[in-house]
């Protein structure tokens, strides 16, 4: 029976994890792991390093081994392989001896490697009389065979994790997104919410760093609680599916109902063709979006209001909303604000907040169409309307 020595050659010191491994490797009681890939095992160990305390440089080193390895499996048996320390610095992209030796002595101590030496200490193999390999002085990888699934399992477990935690930093990084958004929002209607302008300065600076799961979890926690306190400060609007509407004029009037609805209409109509805020040909040029939506193009007063009031819902609006701004300020001045809000969509994040803070302005009487309609007709086109004097401004006092 050919005898395998415990200790490293020389009679170094050994310690008691590598002599575990020394005597687990020459038992032969429990049946060994089924033959796997060598770069299968290669690549789960290198996710799962961390876990035996090996460096990318000892994985390296372990690559270069396996390259001395015939074949593509490892089945724990004639698994020594004895390169000298010039081949082996070969395959390892020239690395100096003394190198080598350290990244070995790591592979041994985390036991996926044992050092089988010679009498001597030369690595070789002796052969038999059929030229078959008898007995071999090197590295013996039988350990990372017994390890194979060990390996894995910790490989997936590794990847796991890594899965979490990328899905919990994805997370911050929205919600780092949402509530920057929101308090941009809310910035614009005036609110002061410097806290948390603080708390995102700290959570951006903490999201650079290389955080662990727990880390990552309690800054998604931090952000979902900041991100409610700011949804909490929103304006209530009616909800937009609601079809009730209430009445833009509340005095009582005598007469049937069917009189009333006539004498109201006939009123306001007759209110805005007398003191019109704009030109109709200035909204119908300014406010393109608005008119597309118009199943006339807008040929009436009429019909910017009833466009206005159809589309106001849609873009955020509540039909409560639309009558608090029509109290406010008039539904002719209220409608051609819903064209100027849509007009410009893509720039304006919450119209119902914007609407509202037109309607503020106009109960203290600090309200005017002009800079409205006179930043449209800047943005749309610049030249005047065919038959208007240039000189003549669009908005009438």
């Amino acid at each position: 029976m050919t005898y395998q020595q415990l200790a490293p050659f020389g009679g170094g010191p050994v310690s008691l994890g590598q002599l575990v491994v020394a005597r687990n490797a020459g038992r032969r009681a429990s049946p060994a792991p089924a033959p796997v890939s060598k770069w299968d095992v290669l690549r789960d160990l290198g996710v799962a390093r961390r876990a035996f305390s090996l460096s990318d440089r000892d994985l390296s080193v372990l690559q270069a081994l396996l390259t001395f390895l015939p074949g593509d499996q490892l089945s724990g048996e004639g698994q020594i392989v004895f390169p000298s320390n010039a081949r082996l610095s070969e395959r390892s992209h020239g690395m100096a001896e003394s190198t080598l030796r350290r990244h070995l002595a790591a592979l041994v101590q985390a036991g996926v490697l044992l050092r089988r030496d010679s009498p001597n200490g030369k690595r070789y193999a002796r052969r038999s009389g059929d030229g078959g390999i008898s007995r071999a002085f090197g590295f013996d990888l039988a350990p990372l065979h017994r390890l194979s699934g060990r390996i894995a399992r910790l490989a997936e477990q590794t990847r796991t994790e890594a899965a979490e935690r990328r899905a919990l930093r994805e997370d911050c990084v929205l919600l780092l997104r949402d509530c920057a958004a929101l308090v941009l929002c809310l910035r614009a209607e005036g609110m002061q919410i410097d806290p948390a302008d603080d708390q995102l300065h700290l959570s951006r600076r903490t999201l650079r760093r290389k955080l662990d799961r727990s880390a990552l979890e309690a800054l998604r926690a931090e952000l979902l609680a900041l991100q409610e306190s700011l949804l909490s400060t929103l304006p209530q609007d009616e909800p937009l599916e609601s079809t009730a509407e209430a009445p833009l004029v509340t005095s009582e009037m005598s007469g049937s109902d069917s009189q009333n609805e006539r004498h109201h209409k006939n009123s306001k109509k007759e209110d805005i063709e007398s003191n019109p805020p704009v030109r109709l040909a200035t909204i119908r040029h300014v406010c393109p979006e608005l008119k597309s939506y118009s199943q006339t193009g807008l040929n009436n007063w009429e019909d910017v209001i009833g466009t206005s009031k159809v589309i106001a819902p849609m873009i955020g609006i509540g039909r409560a909303l639309w009558n608090e701004a029509c109290t406010a300020m008039g539904p002719l001045n209220a409608a051609v604000s819903v064209g100027y809000i849509l007009q410009r969509l893509d720039k304006i994040k919450s119209p119902g907040g914007y609407m509202r803070q037109i309607a503020r302005k106009a109960r203290s009487d600090a309200f005017s169409l002009r800079p409205m309609v006179a930043s449209l007709l800047t943005a749309v086109n610049s030249t005047p309307l065919p038959g208007t004097n240039a000189s003549r401004p669009f908005v009438q006092n």
